[in-house]
């Protein structure tokens, strides 16, 4: 199973140690990452790097629909959201993408609350344990991986 993971690079301070986690929950499944961004966002962000307004925007967009379009599944972390978090859950739901977004705050009632899409699950968590759990439970019992394996 091929899963693209995604989330925001603003806040990765706060966010990058539960975005190590769901990369090692995908691999713990038996499941690989359509594309390693966490540990070079975490060098250009925490450590210096580029600012936003030097970034290839148009390369990393790029990047991330291929991956999508790779992905069997996108998974999500949306604790620090973003514009292109929304246009890459998009993006994978016109694609007919199974899509997890997973988040410490809770977003239910925020815009995600008019997100209506049987293809999308939106889940809180507050701690690793939790987090591991979902995202295992997402790919484990997603149609896609029953249909993988069954062929």
């Amino acid at each position: 199973m091929l899963v693209h993971l995604t989330g925001s690079a603003r806040n990765l301070d706060d966010d990058l140690e539960y975005l190590r986690v769901i990369a090692e929950t995908v691999h713990e499944c038996e499941s690989s990452l359509a594309r390693t961004w966490i540990e070079a966002a975490a060098n250009r962000v925490l450590r210096g790097g580029a600012p936003d307004k030097e970034v290839d925007w148009a390369h990393v967009i790029n990047d991330n629909e291929r991956a999508i379009h790779d992905a069997d599944l996108l998974i999500v972390e949306a604790s620090t959201g973003g514009f292109l978090l929304g246009y890459e859950v998009s993006y994978a739901l016109a694609q007919n993408k199974p899509v997890l977004i997973v988040s410490r705050p809770d977003v239910s009632a925020g815009v995600l609350s008019g997100l209506k899409n049987k293809g999308v699950i939106i889940a809180q968590y507050t701690t690793e344990r939790e987090l591991r759990k979902i995202v295992a439970a997402f790919i484990v019992e997603n149609p896609v991986a029953e249909e993988q394996n069954n062929k």
